[in-house]
């Protein structure tokens, strides 16, 4: 297993993806990873003018905190994160971004996702997601799971963006997560899964669904978060707001159809979702 860094101060031309030599775009660390590697984001906002496409099996890309890692796709990618392993039968993989600030400007989705095996499985963690006119996972796939956990999901202009399509042939679970000011939670015209929901804050959000109500369930805690200031990107809640000391315990499963438990890629996380529930959904997450 390798780590690839990329930094502002790095070079696609000259760098080599060590931490002392850093390549300077996500879309270069993907050219150079290989199944099972890591990519580790510094510190700044790095602006994307190319689709990030995912091929590798077993992969984690990470940032230093939503509040110090941004990754902005720019508008003539059309697809920020396009997923798309290719697998034999029987086979599966895990693919983990973690502690990041996802934008997308334009008609950009974040997350297309597009085949995996059955066994596979997607998590976002620790991120704040925020598409323009959007949606934040767009997907069209066969099996495996995508979760969203202790996660923002919001629009980067209010209510313009649209959230999940509802899954086909596969699960979208969001636990311990923030539903904020979406034009639409859960674009469920092609009838399929519902998406399941454990321990969420939603509100202010312009429309749940397209069609007549099927695709989310048990959406319950219905607050005002009380974020510092979403007008300039920041959203560390207030004294007082509801997620302080409302997370929940998902070490154990975490509500996902499969009842499986956080990926061992996040193993170094546990004091914030395992051991410490009562320490709240954003817990030390910055």
């Amino acid at each position: 297993m390798s780590t690839y860094y990329v930094s502002l101060s790095g070079s696609d031309s000259t760098g080599d993806g060590s931490y002392s030599f850093p390549f300077r775009t996500l879309y270069k660390a993907l050219s150079a990873v290989s199944d099972y590697d890591e990519i580790e984001l510094g510190v700044g906002r790095f602006s994307e003018i190319n689709q990030a496409s995912i091929s590798t099996v077993n992969l984690v890309i990470k940032g230093q905190g939503w509040g110090q890692t941004q990754i902005e796709f720019t508008s003539g990618t059309g697809t920020g994160f396009y997923i798309d392993a290719v697998l034999g039968e029987g086979e599966s993989y895990e693919l983990v971004f973690k502690k990041l600030f996802i934008k997308a400007r334009g008609d950009v989705d974040i997350f297309k996702f597009c085949s995996s095996g059955a066994g596979s499985r997607i998590t976002v963690f620790r991120c704040v997601v925020s598409p323009t006119d959007g949606y934040i996972l767009n997907s069209v796939v066969q099996g495996g799971n995508f979760n969203f956990v202790n996660c923002v999901l919001t629009s980067r202009t209010e209510y313009s963006a649209k959230g999940i399509v509802s899954p086909d042939t596969y699960q979208v679970t969001v636990a311990n997560s923030v539903l904020y000011k979406l034009g639409l939670v859960v674009d469920d015209t092609n009838n399929g899964q519902p998406v399941f929901s454990d321990n969420n804050l939603y509100y202010d959000n312009l429309r749940d669904f397209r069609t007549g109500g099927f695709g989310v369930s048990d959406f319950k805690y219905i607050y005002d978060p009380k974020f510092v200031d979403v007008s300039v990107g920041n959203y560390t809640p207030l004294l007082g707001s509801p997620l302080i000391d409302g997370g929940k315990d998902l070490s154990q499963g975490f509500g996902d159809y499969d009842e499986q438990s956080l990926p061992e890629s996040l193993s170094d996380e546990t004091g914030f979702v395992g051991y410490y529930p009562d320490g709240g959904v954003y817990r030390d997450w910055e």
